[in-house]
């Protein structure tokens, strides 16, 4: 039985084929000086390399929203409703087929005075 083994373990070649002869990829050096650059700084500092200039950026990007993209442009000029709901009442508008279309705001104050000047 060894010498059947020995048999096995001679056929088996030692060295690599040439099927795996794939060439090592040479390694960036500048990747590679920043790599141990970043390595031998301590783990809890090295988040905080990292991830410091990001959040300062995202916070930056926060603070300065409103001057870079305006409200008025992606609102288009409209402007906020500000009346209590109990001043005004909402008439459903429907199109040609009957369906819902919108709403039509109509301020009760003014409709209570309409028909106080009607009735006289």
């Amino acid at each position: 039985m060894s010498e059947e083994v020995q048999r096995r373990s001679s056929a088996i070649p030692t060295s690599q084929g040439i099927a795996n002869a794939v060439p090592v990829p040479k390694k960036n050096p500048y990747l590679l000086r920043i790599a141990t650059c970043y390595a031998h700084i301590p783990m809890g500092f090295r988040e905080f390399v990292l991830a410091g200039p990001l959040l300062l950026l995202a916070l930056g990007i926060a603070y300065f929203a409103p001057t870079l993209a305006p409200m008025d442009k992606l609102t288009q000029g409209l402007q906020p409703n500000t009346a209590p709901m109990s001043s005004y009442r909402l008439e459903p508008i429907h199109n040609e087929k009957g369906e819902l279309k919108g709403y039509r705001r109509i301020f009760i104050k003014q409709d209570k005075e309409a028909k106080t000047s009607h009735e006289s």
